[in-house]
């Protein structure tokens, strides 16, 4: 203020009359001239016959900022946590489940064929099938309840492990080290009593084979229906596909895949043609058993879906906000813009670098992205110019609003065009962003914002963008406000950094299931080699070398690693395109080249355990003694 403009006759007033003012001018007059968002009115007065008792019940305490808040409820809403991950590891953990599956009944299987003149005699003494199958569900019943137990105390360690690194290697991505292991009696009987139910299903559809002359026979669908079936699932895939949702993705996931298997069913059960190599022999010979082959390409195939599904989520964060180099926020509201001239020297910002600034208004509340482990119930609010972004109008009287398609779907739980209450004020979410730093608050115009938060005075939140890294240099101008500065890319790192996380521990799974790949696939190469022996003699015994049956037996083991590599990368990438295009990300070749590198060594392996049960056989010994 310039105490030169202060006139004498002005001393003179203040001296006699004090704060009584010098002039009065209608109401509406002054409203027009010096109204403002704060309101139009700055005093009443009541008549001397008012009672008080009546102005109190009048005048809303709401309107000073005074309002009740149920903090107890709010807190407890609040624990419950923004995602609900048990979902996820269902969905995922679905293949896993399957791929276990299937390879207990292919062990169960073999069991039957390697007893079969057990049962043949057992039938023959007068046992009926429904006693031999009595006898086989409650020998597997017992194995399904030691396996039940074993698996209880397995997922009980691995989820102490999970929960180990979210609190050590993870913890910058958790946020907290507060993270304690919670095993219910409910959540321990309802995971035995499934597997003491699926164990025995698994048993009755390998029993089936009991009542058919040849224990050894296959139950399969014919040709032509794993076509017509193959077409079904197809069309169920790409339905599901597009109706989004989780459930939507894990079960087109599903369709797609087992269309890809009755597919392959389809050309293994075709009329065989010559062959006139050794590579194509061994080929062939994955169609002499197409069940048990169809079984290892399924196993492969759900664990290379899992894995590079999962990968196509993942994020990097090399570009920030395009233009803008940081993003800060101010422990004090600035109520100048740093940017102009006469901000600068209001700021006292004069030696300070020199750099572009965009002001935002900033309403306090709970943090509403990934790095928030509560439900916000008060999310953030940030008021920003037009030159940043701009909303189309609503059409009613709520406030047009944006948010990241992250923070919509996997925190706040709603979808674009719901209404979301924020202090009193109706938020329509108008616009979704993808892959935002604007992660932990909705988004509102600043003339809006002014309108609804009327109380937040000033900027508390900056886009900053300078030719150098001048963080500190900036910070310590705006010191007296309490500007913390942190780079665009680096904010969002934050976010995929969570994100990355929680990926890492489902592609655990499929790491899981790579493992029941190997398994499977060594399993069904070693049985085959055993059923084989007398034609392998034969072979050999017509002049076929030992490194031409290994080469046989390589053949088909890259035969059924190929296959499965091929439906299940082809069925993650079908799934994961639409996903893709919608939320951002990237086709992930370098997860799909490690998969099959990871692929091929585990299945040359599982070859090489089956070629050193092929060398010790004696083939020319078992063809002499037949």
């Amino acid at each position: 203020m310039d105490l030169k403009k202060i006139r004498p006759q002005d001393e003179a007033y203040w001296d006699k009359y004090r704060a009584t003012p010098k002039a009065f001018i209608r109401l509406a007059a002054g409203q027009k001239l010096w109204r403002s968002r704060y309101g139009a009115v700055t005093s009443i007065r009541v008549s001397e016959d008012f009672r008080e008792e009546k102005l109190r019940t009048a005048l809303d305490p709401g309107i000073a900022g005074l309002m009740q808040i149920p903090v107890r409820e709010q807190a407890v809403a609040a624990s419950s946590g923004s995602t609900d991950f048990s979902e996820y590891f269902l969905y995922f953990s679905f293949f896993l489940i399957v791929s276990a599956l299937l390879l207990a009944g292919l062990f169960f299987r073999f069991s039957l064929e390697q007893r079969s003149s057990e049962i043949a005699t057992l039938r023959a003494v007068g046992y009926s099938s429904g006693v031999l199958r009595r006898i086989f569900l409650t020998e597997g019943f017992l194995l399904a309840l030691a396996g039940g137990s074993l698996g209880i105390l397995g997922s009980a360690i691995y989820a102490g492990l999970i929960l180990t690194g979210l609190r050590t290697l993870w913890v910058d991505a958790v946020g907290t080290r507060d993270l304690t292991f919670h095993l219910t009696p409910t959540a321990m009987a309802l995971a035995f009593g499934t597997s003491l139910l699926v164990g025995p299903i698994v048993i009755l559809a390998s029993l089936r084979v009991i009542s058919k002359r040849d224990i050894r026979d296959t139950a399969a669908p014919r040709k032509n229906r794993a076509l017509l079936y193959a077409s079904v699932f197809t069309l169920a895939g790409l339905a599901l596909l597009f109706s989004g949702g989780p459930g939507g993705f894990f079960g087109a996931g599903a369709a797609l895949l087992t269309a890809a298997l009755l597919g392959v069913f389809y050309w293994l059960r075709r009329t065989a043609t010559g062959v006139n190599t050794v590579t194509a022999l061994g080929i062939r010979y994955a169609a002499h058993r197409p069940g048990r082959s169809i079984l290892c390409i399924a196993l492969i195939a759900s664990s290379a879906f899992l894995v590079v599904s999962v990968e196509a989520f993942r994020r990097d964060s090399h570009h920030g906000l395009p233009g803008w180099r940081y993003y800060g926020e101010t422990a004090l509201p600035v109520y100048y813009n740093p940017g102009s001239a006469e901000g600068r020297e209001a700021l006292n910002l004069g030696t300070a670098p020199a750099a572009k600034w965009l002001t935002l208004r900033l309403r306090p509340g709970d943090d509403a992205s990934c790095l928030n482990l509560y439900a916000p119930a008060n999310p953030r609010v940030l008021g920003v110019p037009s030159a940043l972004l701009t909303f189309p109008p609503t059409g009613d009287d709520t406030i047009p609003a944006a948010v990241d398609a992250n923070t919509l779907q996997y925190v706040l739980h709603s979808t674009q065009g719901a209404v979301i209450e924020v202090g009193g004020a109706k938020l329509r979410i108008m616009r979704v962003l993808t892959d935002s730093i604007f992660q932990s608050e909705l988004l509102i115009s600043d003339k809006d914002f002014q309108v609804a938060f009327r109380e937040e005075g000033g900027f508390r939140a900056f886009l900053v963008d300078t030719p150098e890294v001048n963080e500190g240099a900036l910070e310590t101008a705006l010191a007296d406000y309490g500007l913390d500065l942190t780079s665009t890319a680096a904010r969002l790192a934050s976010f995929h950094r969570v994100e990355n996380t929680y990926l890492s521990t489902f592609q655990a799974l499929g790491a899981l299931g790579l493992i029941l790949g190997t398994i499977g696939l060594g399993t069904v190469l070693i049985r085959n080699i055993l059923e084989r022996q007398r034609e392998l003699a034969l072979l050999r015994a017509v002049g076929f070398p030992p490194s031409a049956l290994a080469q046989m037996t390589l053949a088909e083991s890259l035969f059924l690693m190929a296959t499965g590599l091929a439906a299940g990368i082809a069925c993650a990438l079908i799934t994961v395109i639409p996903v893709v295009s919608q939320r951002g990300g990237s086709i992930p070749v370098w997860s799909i080249l490690g998969l099959i590198g990871a692929v091929l060594v585990t299945g040359l392996i599982s070859t090489f355990f089956a070629a050193r049960v092929l060398q010790r056989m004696p083939l020319l010994a078992l063809l002499r003694s037949d």
